[in-house]
C-alpha cells in the first residue's frame, strides 16, 4: 500500500515528509509532517502506522463516496473515524 516515505522540498523552502500510496490505480501523496519538527525516525513511524491504517481508511473513503457524487479526503475520514492516533 504505502510504497515510500520521502522529504519533499517546496519552491518556497518548506519541507514536508510525504507518503506515496496508490488508490483506485492512481498514485496519491499524503503529508505526514514538517521537517525538522518531524524527525526521520518519526516519519518512519508514521509510515509504518499508515501501512496499517490506510487500507481501512481507503475502504471507508470508497464506500462513503460511492454514489453520492462527492468524495471525502483521506484526512477527513481519518479524523472522523478516530484512527489517526492509535
Amino acid at each position: 500500500m504505502v510504497t515510500v516515505c520521502f522529504l519533499q522540498i517546496q519552491p518556497n523552502g518548506s519541507k514536508y515528509w510525504r507518503l506515496k500510496y496508490r488508490f483506485n490505480g492512481k498514485e496519491k501523496l499524503l503529508a505526514t509532517g514538517l521537517y525538522p519538527e518531524l524527525t526521520i525516525l518519526d516519519a518512519r513511524q508514521e509510515r509504518e502506522r499508515a501501512r496499517k491504517l490506510l487500507p481501512t481508511c481507503l475502504v471507508l473513503l470508497a464506500s462513503r463516496g460511492a454514489g453520492m457524487g462527492w468524495q471525502k479526503s483521506l484526512a477527513e475520514v481519518v479524523t472522523e473515524t478516530g484512527v489517526a492516533k492509535g
